[in-house]
């Protein structure tokens, strides 16, 4: 099996799933398992092992969670896909369910924003700038700590995100309450026209 940056370097010109109009800065993609849906090899749900998908149920009724297995190889379609299916609960349960699969199972802890400036100071970090070297160690090792925690927990924003989205949209909308009738005239007025049974 090809490497993901050879299958990416294949795909990332000619693939049918890309999106091109004018005046757009960007390229956006239609790939299962592509949740911001831009043509990246980040977000990519056909290059990368590893993608996460979500999707609306057929019924309208819940959301599909979607993982790929990345042990099998693609021609067993089949067993490739493994799918949660969330139908109760709402947008809390989705989001507690969706945050087990990508952050605290580590299956996509990439999904993150990794141009943050914590993230960013945290890589390039360099230990020496005090004249003690255990308090620069252990400032060093906190600012690290502190970046895997918001990391984890940043991790769950891009799939936390569309689950509450599509849930929301599956939601009908509230009826307004009636309008009230204000004012002792206005009461006379609507107990005449009541009619009577």
């Amino acid at each position: 099996m090809a490497s993901q940056d050879l299958q990416w370097l294949l795909v990332r010109n000619n693939s049918s799933f890309i999106v091109k109009q004018k005046g757009l800065g960007r390229t956006f993609s239609r790939e299962p398992r592509n949740l911001v849906q831009l043509h990246s090899y980040k977000y990519s749900g056909v290059v990368n092992a590893k993608a996460v998908g979500i999707e609306a149920t057929k019924s309208g009724k819940g959301i599909v969670l979607t993982t790929k297995n990345s042990k099998k190889t693609p021609f067993s379609i089949k067993s490739t896909n493994n799918a949660s299916t969330i139908k109760k609960g709402g947008s809390r349960r989705a989001a507690g369910v969706v945050s087990n699969v990508v952050a605290k199972k580590g299956y996509r802890a990439d999904l993150t924003k990794a141009h943050t400036p914590l993230a960013r100071s945290t890589a390039t970090a360099t230990v020496g700038d005090s004249d003690d070297g255990a308090d620069a160690m252990l400032w060093e090792e906190t600012r690290s700590w502190f970046g895997v925690i918001l990391t984890i927990v940043s991790s769950i924003v891009v799939a936390v995100v569309r689950a509450s989205a599509l849930l929301r949209s599956q939601r009908g909308r509230k009826q307004p309450p009636a309008r009230k009738v204000r004012g002792s005239g206005a009461r006379k007025v609507v107990k005449i026209e009541e009619p009577v049974a």
